[in-house]
């Protein structure tokens, strides 16, 4: 799930739409509380790295997608994705790619961008 997460962002940063940058996409909206890009940038917590194992299992994942060893062709160009628990208005506006654990992901119909 990790790897699939971290491929939507590099999506995102290839978009024009988005942020050019790893940390723009994101940070991208961290202001809004519990309305940013990615919840944890802004559900006002302390940020702590509470187990470092899962924290360097992170940064692997992190590296390897980010130098192309791991690409998930099922997530694909998805630029969006959800926890299965909650319903939110875009998706209808999307096409479905795949489900991995409690994640749903999605792309624009056509891929968004050339």
């Amino acid at each position: 799930g990790q790897a699939a997460v971290a491929q939507v962002i590099l999506n995102r940063v290839r978009n024009p739409t988005y942020p050019n940058s790893i940390c723009g996409v994101v940070y991208q909206n961290d202001s809004w509380f519990n309305r940013c890009q990615f919840s944890f940038a802004c559900d006002g917590r302390k940020k702590r790295i509470d187990s470092p194992a899962a924290y360097k299992t992170a940064q692997e994942i992190a590296m390897a997608v980010t130098a192309g060893k791991i690409f998930i062709p099922e997530v694909g160009s998805s630029t969006h994705y959800y926890a299965q628990y909650v319903h939110p208005g875009w998706a209808r506006t999307m096409q479905k790619m795949t489900k991995i654990g409690l994640h749903i992901f999605y792309r624009t119909y056509g891929g968004g961008w050339s």
